[in-house]
């Protein structure tokens, strides 16, 4: 690739000793120059803001912009008594206060204009989602004089450590993923000339063994099960008397894979499991919900218990194991342990907000609320239509 002359580096930071904190871009904010009162008292306020949205003070917050974008994408706005407007006026203005007070260089050009090259290309391209797809990685591009043609991993790799570094992005992992996607889709088309890149995968490693491992008698057993679940035929002699949900076909589908998968990781081998019946034997069965216990420390589990479950089930009505083998498979089920049934520990956490009087009073007129920022708004679209109907559903009687 031809180097451009026109490109920009982007400024370097000399890392310091001591990381930078909140209290820092305070103190270097009185000294900045060329800001109004107004402003000033902004851009302090927004920071402070942040330092109570994240809860710690100033000082022990390091400007990491990436950790302080995430932790503010957890924060719920009405739950802090603040509107989605202020709040997102806090994050810019946090922003703008980082960049004032000269104590970490941002990225630059995410905001820049479209270069000509940028331009044409986008007059090319039909459809909103390329165009809002790969909107600020033309403004990046265009800032460091990089032409479409020039895009590859390397340079997407750079725009995404821009936006760590100048945004307070919510998931850049996820734009990532969707830029590469959009661009790709893009590069379809010969005459622009475009280069594909690399679609990146956040997951963690596969867990479930590959289906191809499997023997072909295996999978016609499993989905000949599946399609007798799904009663395919009402009238045949065998038929299920009552046909599972789609949803709930997925989940067997998914439950099936995971007992394969931990019976193959306890020691047996794929090419022997030739039907369903081999993962409710007695010693089969105890071998899969022994490694799915181990695999979670032996702590109760919603998905293993419910696991053991559908196998139980399917040993009775497909397998067609008998009263001694049905027998011992309820007795190994009982030898897992059962997990609690309500709320999880997550909801539990998100529920203890409401202990507070005070976000109590403000759920309590969120209606209000709601119902008068629908009424000033002088453009309405599909999120007034949310914000209405949003208003209407929490302020009706039950």
């Amino acid at each position: 690739m031809t180097k451009n002359p026109n490109r920009q580096t982007p400024p370097s930071v000399t890392p310091n000793a001591e990381p930078i904190n909140l209290a820092e871009v305070l103190a270097a904010l009185d000294r900045a120059s060329g800001l109004s009162v107004t402003r000033l008292r902004d851009l302090k306020s927004a920071t402070k803001r942040v330092a109570i949205l994240l809860g710690n003070e100033p000082a022990a917050i390091a400007l990491n912009m990436g950790a302080i974008g995430a932790g503010l994408a957890s924060v719920n706005p009405v739950a802090v008594g603040l509107t989605s407007k202020r709040f997102a006026n806090i994050r810019s203005d946090f922003l703008a206060a980082v960049k004032a007070s000269g104590v970490k260089q941002l990225q630059v050009g995410l905001k820049s204009p479209l270069s000509p090259e940028w331009v044409d290309l986008f007059e090319k391209l039909s459809g909103r989602r390329a165009h809002i797809g790969l909107s600020r990685l033309a403004r990046y591009a265009s800032a460091q004089g990089i032409v479409p043609k020039e895009i590859n991993d390397e340079i997407i790799a750079g725009f995404i450590a821009a936006v760590r570094e100048g945004s307070l992005h919510r998931k850049p992992d996820a734009l990532h993923r969707q830029v590469s996607l959009i661009w790709n889709e893009a590069g379809q088309d010969p005459a622009l000339g475009l280069q594909f890149v690399i679609v990146p995968s956040f997951r963690g490693p596969v867990e479930r063994i590959d289906w191809a491992l499997l023997t072909d008698v295996f999978k016609k057993d499993m989905n000949d099960y599946l399609s007798w679940c799904g009663v395919s035929d009402p009238f045949a002699a065998d038929a299920r008397s009552r046909a599972l949900a789609p949803r709930t076909l997925r989940l067997r589908r998914d439950q099936i894979h995971a007992a394969v998968t931990a019976l193959v990781k306890s020691g047996t081998d794929a090419a022997t499991i030739l039907s369903l019946a081999d993962l409710t034997s007695p010693a089969n069965f105890k071998s899969i919900l022994r490694w799915r216990l181990n695999a979670v420390d032996g702590k109760p589990n919603i998905f293993d218990y419910n696991l053991g479950k559908a196998l139980v089930q399917i040993a009775y009505e497909w397998a067609k194991v008998d009263a001694q083998g049905f027998t011992e498979l309820k007795r190994l089920l009982g030898k897992m342990p059962v997990p609690l049934m309500g709320l999880t520990d997550k909801n539990k956490r998100f529920l203890r907000q409401f202990d507070d009087p005070a976000v109590l009073r403000r759920l309590y007129r969120l209606p209000d609320r709601l119902w008068a920022e629908v009424r000033r708004d002088l453009h309405p679209n599909f999120r007034t239509l949310a914000k209405a109907q949003a208003a209407l559903a929490i302020g009706s009687p039950s």
